[in-house]
């Protein structure tokens, strides 16, 4: 949780809205901090096989 807490500070540092990773762990952890921080209005993380598949459905 202290490594979840670090990323945390730095996305709310950088006012991202998307959070792009590969590894399915960290998604869930990314999902679990953007929750904790009552951000999920604002914030998404998004595992970078669903954005290629969004992408593909608008070409």
């Amino acid at each position: 949780m202290k490594i979840l807490d670090e990323k945390m500070i730095d996305v709310k540092n950088t006012a991202t809205h998307v959070i792009f990773t590969m590894n399915p762990e960290c998604l869930l952890q990314m999902k679990l901090g953007i929750y904790r921080e009552k951000m999920n209005r604002r914030t998404e993380a998004v595992h970078l096989v669903e954005l290629l598949a969004e992408s593909s459905e608008i070409l």
